[in-house]
């Protein structure tokens, strides 16, 4: 399998990596939960996997639900 562009969101805690997943299956938001890439450090050992074309409905969401992200273009 090739390494495709995607772009990985990540997160301070567990806690807001769950929500982020239920918030995003309940609103369609295409992507899933995986662990931290090993070229990412962050606080939490979850990130929220998506294509680049998700990223600005992805970042809305994350911003209605109050939830803080960080965000990392990376080929996986």
């Amino acid at each position: 399998m090739r390494a495709r562009p995607c772009c990985v969101a990540t997160f301070h805690s567990t806690h807001d990596a769950i929500h982020a997943e239920r918030a995003c299956t309940e609103r369609g938001v295409a992507g899933r939960l995986i662990p931290l890439p090993v070229q990412i450090n962050a606080d939490c050992g979850l990130a929220w996997r998506m294509e680049p074309s998700e990223r600005p409905t992805f970042e809305r969401l994350m911003q209605d639900e109050g939830i803080d992200a960080g965000y990392v273009d990376l080929m996986l």
